[in-house]
């Protein structure tokens, strides 16, 4: 497990807003579960989204924060207003957000993508973790596991185009 020890929090997953002004992340200790965004100076720590909320992601705009909880995928205004649900499974983690706002790719037994605009989900592969979007394009980067026997295991970085 990663993250930082404080007090009595654990915080973990951190996640830059893509304009370098802020940083959300969780905590995982049920007297103060949930997702916060604070300042990149440290000042101004606020709690978003009381409760889990794993995997977050920044729209391009900052303005948005996605995540998932209990299995679904949920956004929420930075400034803590209009939660929206977006995913009604129990299976759908780790969301990132596409450069060009339109689009959220996530793990659910594999890749999958959401089209914000129409609320179309489109399977992309059975199988991949961690989703990245390039920065630049309709790239999207991920890591799939395998075992090389005797319970050791591989990681390799694969792409796939959105475009």
């Amino acid at each position: 497990m990663s993250g930082t020890a404080r007090g009595s929090r654990w915080t973990e997953r951190p996640a830059w807003s893509p304009n370098g002004l802020k940083i959300a992340f969780t905590v995982r200790v049920l007297d103060s579960a949930g997702v916060y965004v604070v300042d990149s100076t440290g000042a101004n720590l606020r709690l978003v989204k009381s409760g889990a909320g794993i995997g977050i992601t920044w729209s391009p705009d900052s303005r948005w924060l996605a995540f998932s909880v209990s299995g679904s995928l949920f956004k929420i205004k930075e400034n803590c207003d209009s939660l929206t649900q977006l995913t009604p499974n129990a299976t759908d983690y780790r969301p990132s957000w596409s450069p060009d706002g339109k689009k959220i790719v996530y793990v659910n037994a594999g890749l999958r993508a959401l089209d914000l605009q129409t609320s179309t989900i489109m399977n992309l592969v059975p199988y991949g973790e961690y989703p990245s979007w390039h920065p630049n394009s309709t790239d999207v980067l991920f890591v799939v596991f395998a075992q090389a026997g005797n319970d050791r295991y591989f990681n390799e970085f694969r792409t796939i185009s959105l475009a």
